[in-house]
């Protein structure tokens, strides 16, 4: 796995805060920091639409445990793929 530079942080933490499955992130900043690598990761390998809303989804039926809601994670997605993400790698 990559490693996640500070300014990719901060450009895909909002994306995943509005995706906010759980309902929190008004309350709680860094909700959904665990999973910033493993989205990093797929932009940065080129990734799909469809490949990264299914990853979305998975996380907040199968490791959050909530229904899902395919329309947010296709919505988190597209917003993701237009980060004009850092490459560089530390």
């Amino acid at each position: 796995m990559r490693r996640v530079t500070g300014p990719q942080i901060e450009m895909v933490r909002p994306v995943l805060n509005k995706w906010d499955p759980i309902g929190v992130s008004q309350y709680v900043a860094d909700e959904y920091d665990a999973y910033i690598a493993d989205v990093v990761s797929l932009l940065l390998d080129g990734r799909s639409r469809d490949e990264i809303a299914a990853y979305l989804y998975r996380l907040g039926t199968e490791q959050i445990g909530l229904s899902g809601d395919q329309d947010r994670c296709l919505a988190a997605a597209d917003k993701l793929l237009a980060l004009d993400l850092p490459t560089e790698e530390y």
